[in-house]
Order: structure tokens, then sequence, then C-alpha cells
């Protein structure tokens, strides 16, 4: 019947809370189709959205790009009836940004930085981790032998620990520069579309 086809047709998390109703909901067509309306409420979903948004901070071992992408998706899905383009949902995401990022030099550097978007405060962000990796990893001589100390490390943990940020900042980078490039054709097709009236 209709609760058969609609329980097969399921998927994800729809399909998911559908095992957790008791019974008489799952075996109730309306009581079902009720309970998953309920539970799949866009409103409840922004709700649960903003307070992942709002808690969001930077877990030990992520990158500045992978913090950036994850705030940057929550602002989408936490406030979807504001537009992209909307200055808003743009100044939440600079601010949950700053304030989720776990290295506090970095965080007061971003905001001594003013940044007017959230790209500004990614950028600010690389470009601190970029200048003092620069400023505690000055080595004068290249060492010969795997136990040679640098900063607490040996020499070659050290190097891997440089190449994977130094790699994570240009992936972040680029991912900037991307969403600059997208937001000034944005504004382009916005002007042409003006002028046109």
């Amino acid at each position: 019947t209709r609760r058969k086809f609609l329980i097969v047709r399921l998927r994800g998390h729809a399909q998911e809370l559908s095992t957790s109703f008791d019974d008489r909901t799952r075996n109730n067509y309306r009581l079902l189709t009720n309970a998953l309306t309920k539970q799949l409420n866009p409103d409840r979903q922004e709700a649960r959205y903003r307070s992942e948004f709002r808690g969001r901070r930077q877990l030990l071992g992520e990158s500045i790009a992978e913090l950036a992408r994850s705030v940057r998706e929550l602002t989408r899905l936490a406030y979807p009836s504001l537009p992209i383009r909307h200055s808003g949902p743009v100044l939440l995401a600079r601010d949950q940004f700053t304030d989720g990022l776990s290295n506090k030099d970095t965080r007061r550097s971003v905001i001594l930085s003013h940044p007017r978007s959230f790209d500004d405060a990614v950028r600010a962000a690389v470009e601190f981790e970029i200048a003092s990796l620069d400023t505690t990893s000055t080595i004068t001589s290249v060492p010969t032998e795997t136990n040679t100390i640098v900063a607490g490390r040996s020499a070659p943990d050290h190097m891997d620990t440089l190449t994977s940020v130094l790699a994570a900042n240009t992936a972040a980078m680029k991912e900037v520069i991307g969403a600059i490039r997208d937001s000034i054709k944005v504004s382009q097709q916005g002007d042409s579309g003006l002028s046109a009236c």
C-alpha cells in the first residue's frame, strides 16, 4: 500500500528516521507522513544547521582550508533563504570562521587585519600561518642525519609538517581565488543585466 511504497522509497536521513518511530507510527501512513514532515521540516533543519554553525570550531589537525569549506557550507545550509551575495551571510561566515580558529595568534592576526569578507578572513589566516611557519622554522643548513632536532621535531618530521601545511594552504588559496572569480562573474552578470533594463 501507500505506507509500504513510502518506506521503500525513503533514503538517507529520512530512512533512518522512519526506523526510529514507534510501531504505531510506522504502520500508519498518515502518522508516518506527519512524523517525517515534522522531523524533516526545513525550518527545523535550518535551526539545526544554525546551531551547528554557531558551534563550529577548528578541530585538532584540521587545516584552515577545511574549516573554511565547512563554515561556507554550514552558512549556506543555515541561511538558505538569504541570497549568497547578501552581506548578512558573508559577515556571519567571516565572524564564525574567525571565532572558530583554534590558534589564538592566528585569530588575533585575522581580527587585526580587519577583513571585509569571509574570503578576506580566510586569506589573512592562511597568510599568517605561512608567515609564522616561515619565521619559526628557519633552517640554516640542510640536516644530513635523521636524528637532527629542529624546533622539537626531527628534521624529516618537520619538513613533512611544513610540506603538508603548505599544501593545505595552497589549496585554501586556490579555493579563495576561485570564490573571488565566481563572485566577479556573478557581479558582472548582475551588472550586465542591469544595463539591459
